[in-house]
This record gives C-alpha cells, structure tokens and sequence, in this order.
C-alpha cells in the first residue's frame, strides 16, 4: 500500500483581473503569512511522516503558490528534486478571468454541484479534472515507487476528489461553495492496487 499526503499551498496573495485572460491567478505568490503557514505544514510533516524525509522527490502543480509551497516542504524534509505535473493544478471553470469574481465563484459552485457540467467557456468538466488528477497519481505512483508519496497542490482539487471517492464527505449543495479546507492543511489518500480511499480529511490541527 502507498499513503499519499495531500497538501493544500498556504496563503496567496490577492487575486487580480489580468489584461492576459488565459493567466487567471497561476503566478499569485504566498503572502508571508502563507510561508509561515507551509513552514508550520513542513515541521508538522517531519515528525509526524519520519519516513518522507530525504525522500527524492515531490510533486507539484504548475502554479506558483504550489511550487513556493513545495519548495519550502523540500527543504525542510530535505527532498532532492521537486517534478512538476500540469495535471495537479487546480480546476477552473472559465477561461475568461476578467470577469467579476462573484461570476467566476458562481460558475465553480455550479460546476461542483454538478461535476457533470460543461461551464461556459470551460475547457473540461470538474469530474473530467477529478479523473485526470487521479490518474495522475497512478501514474507518479507507478513510476516512483515510493511508501510515502507527497504533493503540493490546491484545495478544490483536493475537497472534490475526497467527495468523488468518499461521497459521504460531501456537504450539501447549499453549503458545498463554502466548504474551504485549510491553507497549509493536507489529506492522506491510501492507494492499494490501483484503487484509491481515504485515509484522512483536512487535517490542520498544526495550525
């Protein structure tokens, strides 16, 4: 059996409207309190996951708030190399990030209501996401062998892939928009071949 810990990046800094509406907020940085709160997250891991440490790599979404977070994880657990897979970022249901923000929120409550759902604009569905993260995680699994395997990414992505494994995880549709987990918090997966359940959800006592 393979765990696989889920962390969340820490704080980011305020989402802006980009004249490039392809970029959205993929190179918004940790603010420092977002520092603190992953380099809580790393001591936290250290004693807690003996076993991750000098391990050779982590893994991380494309976007700069998950490779600052993955960084400071490195270095902390003194991991060698950290390796990179566009399909760990999160989901947005909208190409166009120049729309007002209450607009993109709505599309991404709809989007989680019905992962089913093709927003306008969208290039995927939130279960098609869902299905390449998962994959994803075969896929690390399959090629670096490793008891503990440790990835830095967001908490949409997270939260949905939880409920599409453990459906009574899943809040309400009412209350499904505000179902944030912890910036800095993480999730252990358990992954026994090829079959993926859920060990722990959120976990941000450290916090």
């Amino acid at each position: 059996m393979t765990q696989i810990i889920l962390f969340r990046h820490g704080d980011k800094q305020k989402f802006s409207s980009s004249s490039n509406n392809s970029i959205g907020d993929k190179y918004n940085s940790l603010t420092p309190e977002g520092i603190n709160q992953i380099t809580r997250l790393g001591s936290t891991l250290k004693h807690r996951f003996p076993d991750l440490k000098n391990n050779p790599y982590i893994f991380s979404s494309p976007f700069t708030r998950s490779l600052q977070s993955a960084e400071i994880v490195r270095h902390i657990l003194n991991i060698d190399q950290i390796l990179v897979y566009p399909n760990l970022a999160e989901f947005y249901p909208t190409t166009d990030f120049t729309q007002a923000k209450d607009i993109r929120d709505h599309l991404y409550a709809q989007s989680m209501i019905d992962p089913d759902w093709l927003p306008p604009q969208g290039i995927q569905t939130f279960n098609q996401a869902i299905s390449k993260f998962k994959q994803t995680i075969f896929d690390i699994a399959a090629e670096f062998p490793q008891p503990t395997i440790l990835i830095s990414t967001h908490g949409g992505i997270i939260r949905n892939t939880v409920y599409s494994l453990a459906p009574q995880l899943r809040p309400a549709d009412k209350d499904i928009s505000e179902a944030k987990i912890a910036l800095g918090g993480y999730t252990i997966l358990n992954l026994d071949h090829h079959t993926l359940t859920v060990d722990q959800f959120n976990l941000h006592d450290f916090l």
